[in-house]
């Protein structure tokens, strides 16, 4: 085993190669898309060459199996450029995966990994706030597309970028309440020396990835990251009660802690940048028959592929043959069908 694989140099190229696409428009277009996924591709092809025992798992095959089977039917309709570009992404995220896996496999990398990981969402979050608050009208000296007035990031797409700082919220979040199960008591200063301690990267992690969410003003973005955030407390406070000693007897009681420090600091992001998403909340039901004319027309065009579908990349033709003269004014303005 080499000295290049016993450390933890493969994760952390990763880590950055994945940090540098997000602020470099990587999924913004099709050549920056197979260049990064080729650079990640190339590397996970590294690692399983210069790991001894790193074993596939079974599930991996089964999954080339299927992406396999989607590309001959691709190939077989003549869709196949098009595909390309998702083929490509599909690809380097299971190279992400086998990178990550390698990575866990020896305990002791695990916290460095982690911690790499977490610092660099957090310098993602900040650079993003700090790009939005001077030039708020572009991204990165780059002319806004749409979603004016809302944090996009490099993602261009608010939703986008609410999706990634939803996860990274929940990162954070994570490291907190590992921080929380290393006190030693419930007094104050205890609690405060394990926070600041332990975990004073997953509370900056948690406040700059808080507020670039809300600053991104997607309705379903920060209602999703909230439901997510209770269930992480929650299932962090059944784990607790499960283990043995003070880890069980105290699970309950710094669980909860954590999750009223946790509502005060979402309460303190809302009340700092949470204006605009209050007033897209207000607007629910002023857009609601713009999003039942969507939701009407995508359901039908499921229904003409409902097994196969029709294909990365095609949501631009499938759109078009759903429009009518009805419909057209909602439809022709679309880029995807998330909403």
């Amino acid at each position: 085993m080499t000295d290049w694989w016993r450390n933890s140099t493969p994760q952390a190229i990763l880590l950055v190669l994945i940090a540098t696409a997000s602020l470099a428009f990587g999924a913004d277009t099709p050549v920056a898309t197979y260049l990064f996924s080729g650079l990640i591709m190339l590397l996970g092809a590294a690692v399983l060459l210069a790991g001894r025992g790193i074993s596939v798992p079974l599930g991996a095959f089964g999954v080339v199996a299927l992406i396999v089977a989607f590309v001959l039917i691709d190939v077989s309709r003549g869709r196949l450029m098009t595909a390309l570009p998702d083929y490509a992404a599909l690809a380097a995220a299971g190279a992400v995966f086998l990178i990550a896996r390698s990575g866990a496999m020896t305990a002791k990398r695990v916290p460095v990994l982690w911690s790499l990981t977490l610092a660099l969402m957090m310098l993602i979050a900040l650079w993003a706030f700090i790009d939005f608050i001077i030039h708020p009208d572009t991204i990165h000296g780059r002319a806004r597309p749409y979603h004016l007035g809302r944090l996009s990031a490099a993602f261009l797409s608010a939703n986008t970028a609410a999706t990634f700082f939803g996860v990274t919220l929940l990162a954070g979040t994570a490291g907190l309440l590992r921080a929380f199960g290393r006190i030693v008591s419930f007094h104050v200063v205890d609690i405060m020396e394990g926070v600041f301690r332990h975990g004073a990267l997953s509370l900056m992690t948690v406040l700059f990835s808080g507020i670039c969410l809300m600053l991104t003003a997607s309705r379903a973005g920060i209602a999703f990251a909230c439901l997510a955030l209770i269930l992480l407390v929650g299932w962090e406070i059944v784990a607790g009660r499960q283990r043995e000693g003070a880890g069980r007897r105290s699970a309950l009681v710094f669980g909860l802690a954590g999750a009223v420090i946790a509502a005060m600091a979402l309460a303190g992001v809302w009340s700092l940048s949470g204006e605009l998403a209050t007033e897209r909340y207000g607007e629910l039901t002023d857009d609601s028959d713009i999003r039942l004319t969507m939701f009407s027309a995508y359901w039908q065009a499921i229904w003409q592929a409902p097994l196969f579908g029709t294909g990365f990349g095609s949501f631009g033709a499938v759109n078009t043959a759903a429009m009518t003269p009805d419909n057209a004014h909602v439809l022709s303005g679309q880029g995807a069908a998330h909403n």
